[in-house]
């Protein structure tokens, strides 16, 4: 009887680690399975919510406002080199004048600036136009009246105060020099006073620092500035841009003063 149960528990005994044998024989095989898949046991995977896509409504207004952007900037592009076109003929115009370093031209963007230098065009702390000047202010009123846009006329002065009897500062020199220009050009009726502004502006704009007579001389000057500006139908595009893009018309903004130098305000 004690022999029969003795062989009963080293039966069950031995049964038991089998089964332990075989299961850490399983959890070994897992572990080597998954040691060379080169990780570790996932975890079982919830599944995630289900991201919305863009529907096709989206997608076309998405591409419709990409559209008008592209459409305002090629619009703007467009316009500038209509601009440079009439620097171009503006130049051909005063070729002469432009040889002789009496008048420089400049572009940027849809504005052109007709330099004319110190040289001969007034006396000193006068300003009444030298009967040499006449003829060359008669050259750029012809160049102008085919030059689409408004004009403003500037006057420039070197930082040296004027001595002047007549004015007493140089913003009234320099005002009156650039009203002195502004009427020279518009006087016969050729070009419509409407589009003429004059403002003076002492010495607070110099081209080169005031520290030499060549530099102060290049400082005093009358700039004639051609704005030419964006048309009613760019405009109208680029506020409904604004209305209806709002991140896309800022987008417009920085990319036309970025590539033509064309600054567009907000409205």
């Amino acid at each position: 009887m004690h022999l029969e149960l003795h062989f009963r528990l080293v039966f069950h005994l031995n049964a038991a680690l089998k089964r332990r044998a075989h299961a850490a024989m399983r959890l070994t095989t897992l572990i080597l399975l998954i040691a060379a898949a080169g990780g570790t046991a996932a975890p079982a995977r919830v599944p995630a919510e289900a991201t919305p896509c863009a529907t096709p409504a989206v997608d076309a207004r998405a591409a419709e406002r990409a559209a008008a952007r592209n459409a305002a900037v090629e619009k703007v592009a467009l316009l500038v080199r209509q601009t440079e076109r009439d620097s171009v003929a503006l130049a051909s115009a005063l070729s002469k004048e432009i040889a002789a370093g009496v008048i420089e031209i400049e572009t940027n963007g849809r504005t052109i600036v007709l330099r004319v230098k110190d040289r001969g065009s007034f006396e000193s702390g006068s300003a009444s136009l030298t009967s040499d000047f006449k003829p060359v202010v008669k050259i750029i009123r012809g160049a102008l009246k085919n030059t689409s846009g408004t004009i403003r006329v500037e006057g420039h002065t070197d930082d040296v105060p004027t001595r002047s009897s007549q004015f007493g500062s140089n913003l009234a020199l320099s005002s009156a020099r650039a009203v002195a220009v502004a009427q020279a050009l518009f006087q016969d009726g050729s070009i419509e006073e409407s589009r003429f502004t004059a403002i003076g502006y002492a010495a607070t704009r110099p081209l080169v620092p005031n520290d030499s007579a060549e530099a102060r001389a290049r400082n005093r000057r009358v700039e004639i500035v051609i704005e030419q500006g964006l048309d009613a139908e760019v405009k109208s595009d680029l506020d409904a841009i604004r209305r209806n893009d709002s991140e896309g018309f800022q987008r417009v903004r920085i990319d036309l003063m970025r590539r033509f130098g064309v600054s567009v305000g907000d409205t």
